[in-house]
Parts: structure tokens; sequence; C-alpha cells
């Protein structure tokens, strides 16, 4: 079962840049969708051996604890808050900024908590944000799309807008600078505080795997547009200990909803999945109860989430 794709999709090569074995033969040959037109691939794995070489963004131990706190959600015992930008950029991804949405994060937080009695777990949308699906691999103007600054950039140039593989660099210098005012903010407000965007761009995320964990970020999402079961963005979140996150939107039917937890959660561990609606408010009283009542037939004890 597939879900439709809006984009050519790419197959994922078998790599040589200390990608972990198991996974490099897991994921070569798989299509993966939103991946952008690299002109270089010599060029692309030169950058994924030196993202393999750099250190984990972030520590097992924390991702093992944000797993922790999604299970008392998953139970009921607690709620999530998740927010930040739809997607990060170079530029305006500055301490202020970051600090800024933190603290307003911990704040929305505050006011659920007390609000409900129960624990809040807070999520920042931050520090590996950079990537962006788009319907069309060209614009309007011809121009290859914009994909986010891990990709390319905005202005409608063709040398802007040609993908450029060092850009995940840069990316992965401004989720680290991120990642130091989150702790930061976390210090300083005796709060936990925990990273996460959507997995979508590939060439990124594999060689920041290690030892099962994806060091990118402590949740990881797959978007509506890369959820294809026999995909290669599932075949990698099925290998990674992290908790996940799958958005699924109002054309999702409940045995698909299903299929995807069994993909995702064959074991039924509170925490390891969070499913993510974006129904629209016109669809989502009708299309969303379905869902939650056949997941929770199988017995998977996920979270549910409403896309922020």
């Amino acid at each position: 079962m597939t879900t439709p794709m809006t984009t050519p999709t790419a197959t994922t090569p078998t790599v040589h840049d200390g990608t972990e074995p198991e996974l490099a033969r897991a994921l070569a040959g798989l299509t993966a969708g939103q991946q952008p037109q690299w002109p270089d691939r010599e060029r692309v794995r030169e950058v994924r051996a030196a993202l393999g070489a750099l250190p984990p963004l972030v520590e097992p131990a924390a991702v093992d604890r944000l797993r922790e706190r999604l299970a008392e959600a998953a139970l009921g015992r607690a709620l999530v808050v998740q927010g930040g930008d739809c997607a990060e950029t170079f530029a305006g991804n500055t301490p202020e900024h970051v600090r800024a949405n933190l603290h307003a994060l911990l704040h929305c937080a505050t006011l659920f908590e007390v609000a409900s009695g129960l624990p809040v777990v807070p999520v920042g949308r931050v520090a590996g944000q950079y990537a962006k699906p788009r319907s069309s691999p060209t614009g309007p103007d011809g121009l290859p799309s914009y994909r986010g600054d891990i990709v390319n950039g905005l202005a409608a140039t063709a040398e802007a807008r040609t993908p450029d593989p060092r850009r995940m660099l840069t990316a992965y210098d401004g989720a680290g600078a991120a990642l130091d005012v989150l702790d930061s903010v976390a210090a300083t407000t005796r709060s936990e505080l925990f990273a996460g965007h959507e997995a979508l761009l590939l060439d990124y995320e594999v060689p920041l795997v290690r030892d099962g964990y994806a060091l990118s970020g402590h949740f990881l999402w797959i978007g509506e547009r890369t959820r294809e079961l026999d995909g290669a963005h599932v075949a990698l979140a099925r290998r990674i200990a992290n908790p996940l996150g799958l958005k699924l939107g109002p054309s999702t039917t409940p045995e698909q909803a299903v299929a995807y937890a069994g993909a995702l959660d064959p074991d039924r561990v509170p925490g390891r999945l969070t499913l993510i609606s974006r129904m629209g408010a016109d669809r989502v009283s009708d299309v969303l109860p379905p869902l939650v009542e056949a997941v929770a037939d199988a017995g998977h004890p996920v979270v549910w989430l409403c896309d922020p």
C-alpha cells in the first residue's frame, strides 16, 4: 500500500560514506520522495562522509528520555505541546529567535499544565527543520523549486536554486547552535526541552544514524508526502530507536493508519509512535475518530498530536 506521490521520486543509492552497513543495505534501491536532484553526486558522497565523521547532534540518553516522557502521554498521564518554525532558515535562526520560540513554547506548556493538572512534554520544532517538501520540482519561472535552506536558496536565480549539498554542513552547524540555545534555556528555566524535525532529506539524516539512533534530533517525523509504506523514509524510521511521528491527512483510511502503526510500532511500545493529524477544521471531526478507534482496537498505545 502506498500513498500518491506529487513529485518525481529518487532511488536511494548504495553508499560508502560511513553509513552503517546494515542500514545502507536496507535503504539501497528504495524509492524516496521529495529528494533534490543533486547535480554532483560525488560532492554528495563527500558531504555525507563529512557528516558521518562529525559528532552526533543529540545524545541517545536524551532520545530515550523523550521516549519515556512520550510513553506517559500515550498512557494518558501527560500531554505534549510542540511548536516552532514551519521552516527554519540559516539567516533567521539566530540565538535570539530560537530563544524566543523556546520561551513561548515553555509558556504554552505551563498554561496547559495549569489547566490540565498533567505534566507537559515540550518538543520544539527546531534544530533541523531546514527542508521543505514541494508539490512540483520546478516553479512557474522554470527554476528548481526552493526546497529549504538545507538544499538551495530562496532567491529566484539559477545559481541560488541549484541544489548544493554543502548546505547540509551549514544546516548541521546551525542545528548544533540551536541545540546549544535549547540546552541553555532548559538549564536556566529548569525545564526539559526536546528538539524535533521532519526527517525529509535522507542524505542528511542517514549519515547521522549511530548505533541505531538517528542523532540529528530527539524526535523525527515522516511527512504526508513521504509516508509510502515500502519507501525509504519508512524503512529508515523502522530501523531507528527514536520516538517517531507520522503525519496523517484527511485521505487516510483506518486500514492505512493501522498498517502504519504495525510497521512503525510492531511491539506496541508506549511512546514509540506519535500520529500527527493534519485534517483541516472542516474534516477532522469526521475523519479522525475512526482512525483513533482503529489504532486503539489494534492495540497500539500511540500519542495523538495535532499538527502544530
